[in-house]
């Protein structure tokens, strides 16, 4: 379904980069009726996940992305078709034609590399506002210094009426520019004119001026000093602190759990629960995690790896879905995460699906796969215990 849905997106992508100025009639007819197909398609996706997934379709907030969406799109179609330009300005229309982009966004819940550094991205926000932070603090710096020294430079060059030192926001829009270091040399050739092309003389009242000639020596240390820090250090931090977020998130995907790992857990239990009561006896467990692949499967898993579980059991031997995924992940985090943090999301997690799965708060819990365990292993030594008594007592009358 997944699958259908994705390819189904970039033919929608490819449909949407058809479109061209001085279209025939018949082409964009033709284009009205694909984008119509297509939230048709979109339509029934989110009806379908709706009725299976109920109230709870709107706790994911993909799934709040895909309806609003739809319900965008059908809107913008609505407005097409009664034509009511005269009514509802133009530009609002043309941004509900472009919502429709929005839905290539849509793939990247289905990408998991892209998730990747999409997550990458938000986690490194932080770092980076600091950094910009400190860049523009930089930047402002350099513009006062800048408006100080070349104020009065003549203009030539590159210096323009909108590129100039003459005003603070004006060097601070240059000053910002030269950041990502497009065209500095140009601005420090046009910063270090000298006699006979200016005239040194031209502001003698001021104290210390050299007219509307530049500072050449300066104007090298300046821009110099500039680049070096606002690109060579300031700016390449930037992609320092993506790629050291980048391969903590891959170390985390490489260790961890995430999404793609528990729906897969919950197709396999599909396969061994078609009736979709959420519990499954102990006896399928080990077929069903031995079919899963890592971090949540267990290799050459045995009975007594699912006994150590510790899984709840309920009346007839029966195991819950949830109780079932909470033991894996808590085996493959390890004893290390076992912290006071730890139990307390865990508990919060049981009530969040006690309110989830009503079922699973009305069954009593009888034991669990630990406890059977050592149940199973009391009865194995009261057992070897027993036979060496008879063995015991038989050799008793035969002793002299």
């Amino acid at each position: 379904f997944e699958i259908g849905i994705t390819v189904v997106i970039l033919l929608n992508m490819i449909q949407m980069c058809m479109e061209h100025h001085n279209a025939s009639a018949n082409f964009l007819k033709a284009m009205d009726y694909a984008n119509l197909v297509f939230s048709i398609i979109y339509t029934v996706e989110a009806a379908i996940k709706l009725i299976g997934h109920r109230k709870f379709y709107f706790y994911k907030s993909w799934n709040v992305f895909d309806f609003v969406i739809v319900c965008a799109a059908w809107f913008g179609m609505i407005l097409d078709t009664l034509k009511t330009e005269s009514i509802i300005n133009p530009s609002i229309l043309r941004c509900f034609r472009v919502f429709r982009v929005a839905r290539i966004l849509r793939i990247i819940q289905m990408a998991k590399g892209i998730r990747r550094l999409l997550y990458t991205l938000i986690c490194s926000l932080p770092a980076l506002m600091n950094i910009g932070t400190l860049l523009m603090l930089i930047i402002y710096i350099y513009s006062v210094v800048g408006v100080a020294m070349f104020g009065y430079v003549k203009r030539e060059g590159i210096l323009t009426d909108q590129q100039n030192f003459e005003r603070t926001d004006t060097a601070l829009i240059m000053m910002t520019r030269l950041a990502t270091s497009a065209g500095w040399n140009d601005v420090l050739s046009a910063v270090m004119v000298a006699s006979p092309d200016c005239d040194p003389k031209l502001y003698e009242e001021r104290v210390g001026s050299n007219g509307d000639c530049g500072f050449g020596g300066f104007g090298i240390a300046y821009f110099a000093s500039f680049v070096l820090v606002a690109f060579l250090i300031m700016i390449n931090m930037y992609i320092a602190v993506i790629l050291d977020n980048f391969s903590e998130a891959q170390q985390a995907d490489e260790i961890g759990i995430d999404e793609d790992d528990i729906n897969i857990f919950y197709e396999k239990w599909m396969v061994y629960d078609p009736k979709a009561t959420q519990f499954l006896n102990v006896s399928k467990l080990r077929d069903l995690v031995g079919e899963l692949n890592a971090p949540l499967g267990i290799p050459d898993v045995t009975e007594d790896d699912i006994l150590h579980l510790d899984i709840p059991l309920y009346p007839g031997d029966r195991a819950h879905c949830i109780d079932v995924l909470q033991a894996l992940i808590s085996r493959t985090l390890g004893p290390e995460n076992s912290t006071d943090e730890f139990d307390m999301i865990k508990e919060l997690m049981a009530e969040s699906f006690r309110s989830a799965f009503p079922t699973l708060a009305v069954e009593v819990i009888e034991t669990t796969t630990k406890q059977r365990l050592r149940e199973i292993r009391a009865a194995i030594v009261l057992q070897k215990a027993l036979r060496r008594f008879k063995n015991y007592k038989k050799q008793i009358p035969n002793s002299p």
